[in-house]
């Protein structure tokens, strides 16, 4: 898996995605463990995701962070990466790790479930790096 990050942050666009109070904070993909036991059909409608509150008008090809670009080649057969009991700002049962935009393109073709690797926040609480800018 290439180096990527999700990001805990409050941004007037996204809301406020902050973990344990940390005014930012990155979560690296490379520290998860990604193993078939960690797979599961979720409903898609249980996950928060940064976007969400811009669905469907700011998401696809009109996605308001990339304008389409990454809507547009990403893959939908990778798995989502959630977090179950993580907060966030729509109080869903999962919370994105990656993969806003793989949901943008589940959920305008119609899909209301889809594969993901489901962590419990408990699990991924100790590979939450703090940012300082």
């Amino acid at each position: 898996m290439m180096n990527r990050w999700h990001v805990a942050s409050k941004t007037e666009m996204d809301g406020d995605w902050r973990l344990g109070g940390k005014e930012r904070c990155v979560i690296e993909l490379k520290d998860l463990v990604l193993s078939d036991d960690k797979l599961k059909v979720v409903l898609l409608d249980e996950i928060a995701w940064k976007g969400k509150n811009h669905f469907p008008e700011k998401s696809g090809d009109n996605c308001y962070c990339c304008g389409g670009k990454k809507y547009v080649s990403c893959d939908v057969k990778y798995p989502l990466i959630i977090a179950e009991n993580a907060p966030n700002p729509f109080n869903n049962k999962y919370r994105m790790i990656d993969g806003r935009h793989r949901i943008q393109k589940l959920l305008l073709n119609g899909h209301t479930e889809g594969q993901c690797y489901v962590f419990d926040y408990s699990e991924i609480k100790n590979i939450i790096k703090i940012v300082v800018n």
